[in-house]
């Protein structure tokens, strides 16, 4: 399956999740090997491109897709999982939010009309959703042992570009924080309740350590570590990624 979105000069906009999909039996748990010792199990035949996911022009005015649910392709979305519960296979997609996805959603949703320059922008932005917030809930913890690297994240400017410093100290705090944010309700916010701050400190004492340990400096940037290239040739820095976690 693919996610396809198509715009017109004349502003008109359509999505289809395509795809050569079998006409699958009822009856059967597609999701976990099926007996196919019996014909009940065979394929149907094809789904026409009318039984597929798709949608145009809606009261929103725009979609986004970074690989994510048809949920998601706007706010208030109205493709979702439980209108196609008879065909699940057919929407096949979790309904967890990424970072991307949420940051772009957010805003397209405050920006009702945008030159291309800043349509450009809002696609190549390496800002990291809502980091800010992590940021003022480390404000309120210190170690002077850590102080260097605290202020690393402190002072950082949410962005993931190839020369920025504090993203990577930024990525191994949260790293750190492990199944803490598995428990949280909203992955991007910063809860007061489950993170405490010793939570918080421990968190940064043992990000410092493994980064030193690794790169033997808090200096490192993100394009020293985040690299593109074909194996065994030359690699370049790159920015841009998901930092919720490592």
């Amino acid at each position: 399956a693919q996610n396809i979105m198509v715009a017109t000069v004349q502003g008109d906009i359509f999505y289809l999740r395509n795809g050569r999909v079998p006409v699958r039996p009822i009856g059967f748990d597609f999701s976990r090997p099926v007996p196919g010792n019996t014909s009940d199990s065979e394929w149907k035949g094809i789904h026409p491109i009318s039984d597929l996911i798709q949608m145009s022009n809606p009261p929103q005015g725009y979609m986004q897709n970074c690989n994510i649910s048809p949920a998601h392709l706007m706010k208030d979305s109205p493709l979702t999982r439980e209108r196609f519960q008879d065909r699940p296979y057919l929407y096949n997609e979790s309904d967890r939010l990424h970072q991307r996805a949420a940051m772009v959603l957010e805003l397209l949703e405050e920006n009702e009309k945008v030159t291309q320059e800043q349509a450009v922008n809002v696609a190549l932005s390496t800002e990291v959703y809502k980091a800010g917030l992590w940021q003022n809930m480390l404000r309120a913890v210190g170690d002077p042992g850590l102080e260097t690297f605290r202020q690393s994240i402190l002072r950082w400017d949410r962005r993931t570009r190839p020369t920025s410093k504090g993203a990577l100290a930024y990525k191994y705090w949260k790293a750190a924080l492990g199944e803490k944010l598995a428990r949280l309700v909203d992955p991007f916010e910063a809860p007061r309740g489950i993170l405490t701050n010793h939570a918080l400190l421990s968190a940064l004492r043992s990000a410092a350590g493994r980064m030193y340990s690794q790169f033997g400096t808090w200096e490192t940037t993100y394009g020293q570590v985040h690299r593109v290239g074909r194996r065994g040739g030359k690699d370049y820095p790159v920015g841009g990624g998901t930092l919720r976690s490592v």
